[in-house]
């Protein structure tokens, strides 16, 4: 499924931008590393899972193919890809998320996991200078607001729904612990009240650039 190869693009771009300087990226992996993401990214644009019923799978390509065009901007398909992503994924919040910041899927789980995407693109968005609709960024707020309520004082969530525990993105510790993605809406969004919740976690220091507020 594309959703997979969407998701393995990000993950290839956050080890490209750990380890460039390392040294392991010498002309040649770099033209093979260039090659294996452009050859998903070309993948997943001709593959989006944008069917009447839509649902997690296209999130996360949408989110994949616009970090793809906004990380990778000098690459002639880039800016198809950014905007295809983001067109998609900001029409995606005001489709899948209702009124009260609920997943249209009803699992506690995949809640989480769709937030994820929806928060990475929003902060590579806001930090390249994309424009994000209000009401998209209203959305994804309310998702946030939805899983601070749910979150136990060990950061997982109730067992609501399907409870698969994908995560699009993760740094280390347990992965049905989400204070992580909590921390990294703080910061996004100013929440004092999110950052005391979710306290000192790592992926508000890899996403969100520091500790939450």
């Amino acid at each position: 499924m594309s959703e997979f190869s969407a998701i393995r693009a990000v993950a290839w771009l956050w080890a490209f931008q750990l380890t460039r300087r390392s040294g392991v990226f010498d002309p040649a992996a770099l033209r093979r590393w260039l090659w294996l993401v452009l050859s998903h990214g070309d993948y997943v644009a001709t593959h989006l899972a944008d069917h009447p019923s839509t649902h997690n799978h296209l999130v996360s390509e949408a989110a994949g193919l616009a970090a793809l065009g906004l990380v990778l901007a000098s690459l002639a398909p880039a800016r198809t890809w950014r905007d295809a992503g983001l067109r998609v994924l900001w029409r995606e919040a005001a489709k899948q998320i209702d009124d009260e910041g609920v997943h249209g899927e009803q699992s506690s789980h995949y809640h989480a996991f769709v937030l994820d995407s929806f928060l990475a693109t929003l902060l590579l968005a806001d930090r390249s200078g994309a424009r994000v609709p209000d009401a998209a960024r209203s959305r994804i707020a309310g998702m946030a607001d939805a899983m601070a309520l749910l979150l136990r004082n060990d950061g997982t969530l109730p067992a609501i729904g399907d409870t698969d525990a994908g995560r699009a993105w993760r740094f280390g510790g347990d992965p049905l612990d989400r204070r992580d993605l909590l921390a990294t809406a703080a910061i996004a969004f100013g929440r004092r009240d999110w950052g005391a919740i979710a306290g000192d976690a790592a992926g508000a220091f890899w996403l969100g650039g520091g500790r939450p507020v």
